[in-house]
């Protein structure tokens, strides 16, 4: 019976050694790998992660600091065109104008000369 008593105590023991080992393994992962890092060690992760978020920021804006200054480009163009085509309309009406002025003192001229060629008749 002391026997029994004495291998159940061991048992026991062995259970308790077997448990704490258990805890000290699963603190030393846990310590290891989220709570008690090097404070060098995570700020290093910080601030690669803050370079890294500011090189995609700064390529994002790049990319699209490039889309406005190809627009712009684009609409640059597009005026220079319609500024072109406002100018050529311009001279054309300009120079129907003027042939129109020119056909009205042709017809002025040829009903002027009529007209006095009917006062030297007489």
């Amino acid at each position: 019976m002391q026997e029994r008593k004495l291998q159940k105590k061991l048992e026991i023991k062995a259970l308790y050694i077997y448990i704490q080992k258990l805890k000290k393994k699963a603190f030393d992962l846990v310590k290891h790998n989220t709570i008690f890092k090097n404070i060098k060690l995570f700020e290093q992760e910080v601030s690669d992660r803050i370079h890294y978020d500011l090189e995609v920021y700064e390529t994002s804006l790049k990319d699209e600091k490039d889309t406005l200054l190809d627009l712009i480009y684009k609409a640059e163009e597009r005026l220079k065109h319609e500024n072109r085509k406002k100018i050529q309309s311009k001279l054309l009406l300009d120079q129907v104008v003027l042939r129109g002025v020119s056909a009205m003192n042709m017809q002025a001229l040829y009903l002027t000369q009529n007209s006095l060629k009917g006062i030297a008749k007489f």
